[in-house]
């Protein structure tokens, strides 16, 4: 068996190099606690910056949905969202997100959001910032 370096909050540890099936996977991801598994073809190498397809991402965790509660403004109309949780009536926040937008996507969904923005904010524990840092003008 082989072993391969595996980031878990923030630390560092060892985890076993496992070959089965991938309907087994699952289970065993699960039962470590992980959020999930990269697979690759045996044969496969890392190609930087390329998507071949020889590997994958599995998440396994459960998910949680998000609120977008405001925005930090971008070059293509917004930088990261903010995003919370309802916790009764209450919306709670939770962080800053960059992640998963393209510059398209970013326009597109900024086209839908720029309607729906208010001087009030939403959230009831909103962290103390700057204005520099609100994205406010």
């Amino acid at each position: 068996m082989k072993s391969l370096v595996v980031a878990r909050d923030k630390r560092i540890r060892t985890a076993e190099y496992v070959e089965a099936a991938p309907k087994d996977l699952p289970s065993a991801v699960r039962e470590q606690g992980l959020e999930g598994i990269i697979g690759k073809q045996k044969d496969s190498h890392y190609q930087p910056r390329k998507r071949s397809g020889a590997w994958i991402k599995y998440r396994v965790n459960r998910g949680q949905e998000f609120v977008i509660g405001g925005y930090f403004p971008g070059p293509h109309g917004f930088d990261s969202l903010i995003v919370g949780y309802y916790d009764g009536d209450k919306l709670m926040y939770v962080a800053r997100t960059r992640n998963g937008f393209v510059p398209a996507s970013r326009r597109q969904v900024f086209s839908k959001l720029k309607h729906l923005v208010t001087p009030a904010c939403p959230f009831v524990n909103l962290p103390e910032t700057s204005d520099h840092d609100l994205g406010k003008s």
